[in-house]
């Protein structure tokens, strides 16, 4: 006599398979997630050494492992996607949350109605612009200080640097060469090229120092 096969059976056999295949895509997704969650914990443990870090104890640097995953993976995010001017890293910050670095490094806040300095007025004329060299870089003329690490001031924008030079790429593009205060293993070798001719890119035309020298 041949067996027989109900719609109910069926369905049930249909279940069952839906139910082990979305099991075993869960268990492959878990397994992959775990397998992401060692590659940036092993990349965690070799950045440690590079910059000198250790914790007070194993719930720290659990809680610091993590946050270092979550900007490991910004990092790799920005960086696949390829659509900016320039490529991120991992340094010294890597373990900070924004609040943090902020807190810590964007110590200075332009006030309002501060007033600069005045100086006795300078007579210019376009001709003694003519002869502006297409590029300046002076750390070739060992002009700048050494880039050595610095706290943030607390008193009175966000944060200040120092422009040692300017130029263009090879793709064009203008810049400003700008030294900053965290040290060498920031940006390249302690220094970045921010982008130059479009109107004050982070606020630079927006609050410019420069120093004067007094000939008496």
């Amino acid at each position: 006599m041949a067996p027989i096969h109900s719609n109910s059976s069926r369905r049930l056999d249909g279940t069952v398979l839906a139910l082990l295949l979305v099991l075993v895509a869960a268990t492959a997704f878990v397994g992959a997630a775990a397998a992401r969650g060692d590659a940036l914990a092993a990349r965690h443990e070799r950045w440690m050494p590079k910059y000198g870090r250790a914790y007070t104890d194993a719930a720290e640097k659990l809680h610091r492992q993590e946050v270092f995953a979550a900007n490991a993976r910004h990092v790799d995010a920005v960086n696949r996607a390829g659509n900016r001017t320039y490529t991120l890293g991992l340094n010294q910050f890597s373990d900070l949350t924004n609040e943090e670095f902020a807190e810590k490094q964007l110590g200075y806040r332009h006030q309002r109605g501060e007033e600069s300095t005045p100086v006795a007025a300078v007579n210019m004329s376009m001709a003694q612009f003519q002869s502006t060299p297409d590029s300046v870089d002076w750390r070739a003329q060992r002009a700048p200080s050494p880039k050595s690490r610095t706290k943030a001031p607390t008193a009175n924008l966000n944060h200040f640097v120092t422009v040692v030079g300017y130029g263009t790429d090879g793709g064009g593009q203008e810049y400003w060469l700008v030294k900053n205060q965290w040290g060498t293993t920031w940006g390249e070798g302690g220094y970045m090229r921010l982008t130059r001719g479009n109107g004050g890119n982070c606020g630079m035309a927006t609050y410019a120092y420069y120093p004067t020298m007094d000939s008496s």
